[in-house]
């Protein structure tokens, strides 16, 4: 965010308000506290009235019931990964609002039409993504953030496609303490922080982060079962590096990133909360299945 020039201050991100509603919607599965979503539903409503007639940073439902913004508005925000258009996880994260929205209206009884808008949204979705594209119909390249579609609570892509994308993560994507945020087979691949300037251009474009483990993990499990053995095999070989990570650095806690090559050191911040907080819920939700005691209950509104 930044201050405008009147000093109001204005908050430049497309994902931040649709990630508010699914974790509201995480919130509720651990508590069943229907009292804070009927107070926080205004804003809830806000944030789809806005989004449908259209906000700030261009960023608005298109006739295609697709979310289009400008550029630098994702969590990729650097000057080296613009992004603008229709990217990816926005897709994930406005079908995901949107089905959650339909259960919570539905939880209230409040009448609504979100479900008809996300089954429209989908489809589109699934008639554009003709290929792995990063935005869609602008970029091929390979990054992570196309597991926001397989691993959200209303997936847009499942099945073989979802099988495949995954296999292609873990071929040119993983590393033992994180993600990188772009394929190594790619030429525009910068593995390494090395100096100011070529820390913009690789922060987005190489560097492993952590927290997109968990996202990983959860997707994985998704589409190929939470069986014993692949919970073994996630946790040892993804997630028990950065566990060890814990002893080193900051003590205690994970950092924001790491270099995409060989030895891995960290860097960024050295104390990254959604690092953590990734990292803990994937081990509690994913490997250890602990699930959230009102998850079922919820089934019940979609």
């Amino acid at each position: 965010s930044f201050h405008d020039r009147d000093g109001t201050i204005v908050y430049n991100s497309v994902d931040a308000p649709l990630w508010l509603i699914d974790r509201i919607f995480q919130y509720l599965k651990y508590t069943w506290d229907t009292s804070f979503v009927e107070r926080t539903w205004s804003s809830i409503e806000s944030i789809f009235l806005n989004f449908t007639k259209g906000t700030l940073f261009g960023i608005k439902m298109d006739k295609d019931f697709l979310l289009r913004h400008g550029k630098n508005l994702t969590w990729m925000d650097t000057r080296a990964t613009p992004r603008e258009g229709k990217a990816v996880e926005v897709q994930a994260l406005w079908y995901n609002a949107l089905m959650i929205m339909n259960t919570l209206s539905n939880l209230l009884g409040k009448k609504n039409n979100f479900r008809k808008i996300a089954d429209h949204a989908k489809t589109s979705f699934m008639e554009k993504y003709d290929m792995v594209y990063d935005v869609i119909g602008r970029d091929l390249s390979f990054r992570p953030n196309v597991l926001l579609a397989i691993s959200l609570d209303f997936p847009l892509i499942e099945g073989n496609l979802a099988k495949e994308i995954l296999e292609r993560v873990e071929d040119e994507l993983a590393t033992p303490f994180g993600l990188r945020t772009l394929s190594k087979k790619d030429p525009n691949y910068k593995g390494r922080l090395i100096g100011e300037y070529d820390k913009d251009e690789a922060y987005h474009n190489g560097v492993a982060w952590p927290w997109l483990i968990g996202q990983f993990v959860r997707g994985y499990l998704r589409v190929n079962g939470y069986s014993e053995v692949n919970r073994k095999y996630l946790f040892e070989r993804y997630l028990e590096n950065i566990l060890l990570s814990l002893t080193d650095g900051c003590i205690g806690s994970i950092n924001e990133i790491f270099d995409g090559e060989e030895p891995f050191s960290p860097g960024g911040c050295v104390s990254q909360a959604w690092s953590v907080a990734e990292l803990l819920r994937a081990i509690v939700e994913d490997i250890l299945f602990k699930r959230p005691p009102y998850e079922k209950r919820l089934q019940n509104y979609l």
